[in-house]
């Protein structure tokens, strides 16, 4: 990733449900003079092994799909944006052998089968898994220029929201990248084939238990109205509409690729209010 790689040192370590990310100063050799310099990076690992003992199969899956698709992002879609969309790029790589075959399409039905592999005794299982998963290695943001914040003031909100719509902008009916990014990434959050079943199983049951939960302070008498307390049954029976509606093709009007998880702690600001 970097020539002439001397040594490294970690900086701070970021533990997420679905990823762990490393930041590491790495000093190497200079090209051409052989000075020591040294560069910032973060890495991001989603390592299967560590996830194949807590999560379901539905849950798996998405968080391996979402790791091919930041990874094919890097790989096949930053350089089709214009410049600056993303910090620099050193690594981009994934292997889910054995788990989801490179050639399935995120919304392939045979991705709700279990692997084999999962069936294994658990020691040959986690063996198995060791080097399954994704690697990403970017430019670190330096923190004298950039900062993560939240909640944000109105002038961040404003900066946040531009840098949401040049993103928007960029792809903003790009028919052929947009036909790319749909065979090549995965869809939203709220794309219903991407989400455990279960979830929308139990969604009655559950909102039933959060009206009760909060019965005591609804001093409005707002959870009497029979359209709230059927709310839960009125998903289910909308959610796959909904989903679809949510879910345009390539050649619809409007469509462009989107972040899909934009939140304050996913933006970085930048110190000086007149940056990008």
């Amino acid at each position: 990733v970097i020539p002439g790689v001397l040594s490294y040192e970690d900086i701070d370590t970021v533990t997420q449900a679905n990823a762990e990310g490393r930041k590491i100063k790495v000093y190497h050799e200079e090209a051409g003079t052989g000075a020591t310099t040294s560069v910032d990076l973060f890495v991001k690992r989603v390592d299967a092994s560590r996830y194949a003992e807590n999560k379901a199969w539905p849950d798996l899956r998405r968080t391996l799909l979402y790791a091919r698709t930041e990874t094919r992002f890097y790989r096949e879609i930053i350089s089709l944006l214009p410049p600056n969309s993303a910090p620099k790029c050193y690594l981009a790589e994934y292997n889910l052998e054995g788990l989801i075959d490179d050639n399935t399409h995120v919304l392939d039905e045979s991705l709700t089968d279990i692997p084999p592999l999962l069936l294994e005794n658990e020691a040959r299982k986690i063996e198995q898994l060791k080097d399954r998963g994704a690697t990403i290695i970017l430019e670190s943001l330096c923190p004298q220029h950039y900062i993560q914040d939240s909640p944000l003031t109105l002038e961040q909100a404003k900066q946040s929201l531009q840098a949401l719509a040049r993103l928007h902008a960029s792809t903003w009916e790009q028919k052929d990248l947009l036909a790319k990014a749909e065979e090549r990434l995965s869809k939203t959050v709220y794309h219903l084939p991407m989400r455990n079943p279960q979830e929308l199983i139990g969604m009655e049951e559950s909102w039933n238990n959060f009206l009760k939960e909060f019965q005591s302070n609804d001093t409005n008498k707002l959870f009497e109205k029979s359209s709230i307390q059927n709310l839960g049954k009125r998903m289910v029976l909308m959610a796959e509409y909904i989903a679809e509606e949510l879910s345009p093709r390539p050649t619809d009007k409007y469509v462009s690729i989107c972040h899909g998880d934009y939140k304050a702690m996913n933006v970085f600001l930048p110190c000086n209010s007149k940056s990008d």
